[in-house]
């Protein structure tokens, strides 16, 4: 029998935010508290079904091999368009995931990165966990050019701008990176690109 496992705690905050969600009027204001306490079997039924596609999603992340905040439609997109989709998870973690699914970690350091299969074999058998994870990050030395020579993903520093060189192509990194994802456009003759949310 294939069993998933999943973080009460996960559960009961998508379950907080989808009541906050539905707690408000038209006008965006809370709503007031209903007089009687018996829910009607219509908002029950709508919980439900709200707490089976919020399992949906968190089943469609372990596939995909990413934590629970991350945007699965936006892991897909970037797949299906060949981008590779930079996000966070936990304190000072962050990864880039290749369409091929391949997570390398971005708090490994600079210069060539480092291939992350331990974490992407967690991410895939505990989906919606909340673990507070935190990643030492180590003496910030990037190099100031990316390295031919280096096929894996490459970190390297172009003036105020982190970028990774991957495949030859640069992508600047977000300073910031999302939980959420971030799908990273690759620079062309134009100029640096600006990666999306």
């Amino acid at each position: 029998m294939n069993t998933k496992k999943y973080s009460i705690a996960a559960l009961a905050a998508a379950a907080v935010m989808t009541l906050a969600a539905c707690d408000t009027t038209t006008s965006g204001e809370p709503a007031s508290a209903p007089s009687s306490v018996s829910a009607s079997p219509s908002g029950s039924e709508s919980f439900r079904e709200q707490s089976r596609e919020g399992m949906r999603r968190l089943e469609r992340n372990a596939e995909l091999g990413v934590p629970g905040p991350v945007i699965g439609q936006l892991v897909e997109a970037a797949a299906q368009d060949g981008s590779p989709l930079a996000f966070s998870w936990g304190e000072g973690c962050s990864w880039i995931r290749m369409p091929d699914g391949a997570l390398w970690a971005l708090h490994s350091g600079g210069g060539a990165l480092v291939r992350d299969e331990k974490q992407l074999a967690w991410f895939r058998a505990n989906p919606g966990a909340l673990v507070a994870k935190e990643c030492e990050q180590p003496a910030e030395s990037l190099p100031t050019q990316p390295d031919p020579t280096v096929s894996t993903p490459f970190r390297w520093r172009d003036g105020a701008t982190t970028k990774v060189s991957i495949g030859g192509r640069a992508y600047a990194l977000p300073t910031q990176i999302s939980e959420r994802g971030a799908v990273l456009v690759a620079e062309d003759s134009a100029g640096p690109a600006t990666p999306t949310n």
